[in-house]
């Protein structure tokens, strides 16, 4: 059962979009949000609010105004048991797998790859990972399959997991530094500060473990997944492990292993991580890749076969050619003409979730 939720209303926000900003370009205010400053969010209640279209930054949860805003933000999501990876996913597996046994991928393979069966997503990861967060849940499984040709050995190095509580240390900032500076081409004086780098991948406001919390709900939170390579920190991706998902937060890695499609793998990684997870808690199963901000057109493969986004509160579509065009044009927000009006929508929202937090925003909408 959970517990009770406490935030402070910031209110209708304005401020500058980093995605569709061009080359030497002032920045211009032209995204639009509501959110607020939560001091103590409850996993159940942020995983409604996820639901229900809000995404957080740290400890501040906000809403986007996609009528408003310059690039309107989706929440997609999809089930882990019904993935299959696209061609270019397990292309990009199959070569980290062929690097990291440092010899060329065979250029001719008599018959289909893998052709005793079906793709196994979590079989071809624990080839190129090994795990080492057995505390929380074990991804290397001892119910290894035979190894068949052409992937007829393990690497001697392969790279190592751990899935942990989130923390700040200087070897995760400096690594967050240098992506940020040549992944994302900030400048040195743009670049998030250790305290703003904290804030936003380190801190969140769910309750602590052990703050009278029953054990199953102790274990939902913010994590960092961990990827380490002969001792080097590689990447981390940061984690939301809420009572129905994994939630996509971010997700930086070395520039020097950029060559190695890291992006690609680290959603199928999460993936597994998910599908892990769902042994262990039933209720978990769904995979959330964080907010697209922009639906990239034409659609990814497999995007068409399990993902879905969501337009309205609690209504997920699944992406197909017949949806996908509306998409682009029709856009349901809570409030469509005052800050007012959307405070007050907001309450009303928070009030039928029964969470405590709403009853500051209806002070704030009545003020």
């Amino acid at each position: 059962m959970p517990g009770r939720s406490l935030g402070l209303p910031i209110g209708y926000n304005r401020s500058s979009c980093g995605y569709c900003r061009a080359e030497n370009q002032e920045k211009q205010e032209r995204s639009f949000s509501y959110g607020f400053l939560a001091y103590r969010l409850e996993p159940d209640h942020y995983q409604t609010l996820l639901d229900h279209g809000w995404r957080r930054s740290g400890d501040y949860v906000y809403k986007p105004d996609n009528s408003r805003t310059c690039c309107p933000q989706h929440t997609i999501r999809l089930d882990a048991q019904a993935y299959r990876p696209s061609k270019a996913q397990r292309r990009a597996l199959n070569q980290l797998y062929w690097t990291l046994c440092g010899r060329p991928k065979p250029a001719r393979w008599k018959g289909k790859w893998g052709s005793t069966g079906a793709y196994d997503v979590e079989h071809h990861v624990r080839l190129v990972m090994h795990d080492d967060s057995s505390d929380i849940v074990d991804l290397s499984d001892s119910s290894w399959p035979p190894l068949e040709a052409p992937y007829d050995s393990i690497p001697n190095e392969r790279i190592k997991l751990s899935l942990r509580r989130a923390t700040s240390t200087d070897e995760k900032y400096a690594l967050f530094r240098r992506y940020q500076k040549h992944i994302h081409r900030e400048a040195e004086d743009e670049i998030s500060s250790r305290r703003g780098w904290e804030q936003f991948l380190v801190r969140a406001p769910f309750p602590d473990e052990g703050d009278g919390q029953d054990k199953a709900h102790a274990f939902f939170g913010v994590y960092h997944h961990e990827y380490r390579y002969k001792g080097q920190l590689l990447a981390v991706g940061v984690l939301d492990i809420l009572p129905h998902c994994v939630s996509s937060v971010y997700f930086f890695y070395e520039p020097a292993y950029a060559d190695w499609e890291l992006g690609k793998i680290s959603a199928m990684v999460e993936i597994c991580l998910t599908k892990a997870l769902s042994r262990r808690i039933s209720s978990l199963h769904w995979y959330y890749m964080g907010t697209s901000y922009r639906l990239p057109e034409p659609l990814p493969p497999g995007y068409l076969n399990f993902a879905a986004v969501q337009r309205k509160a609690s209504q997920w579509l699944v992406l197909d050619t017949s949806t996908f065009p509306p998409l682009l044009t029709t856009f349901e927000v809570i409030c469509t003409r005052s800050s007012h009006e959307m405070s007050h929508a907001i309450s009303s929202f928070f009030s039928a979730l029964g969470v405590s937090i709403g009853s500051l925003i209806v002070a704030l909408a009545c003020d």
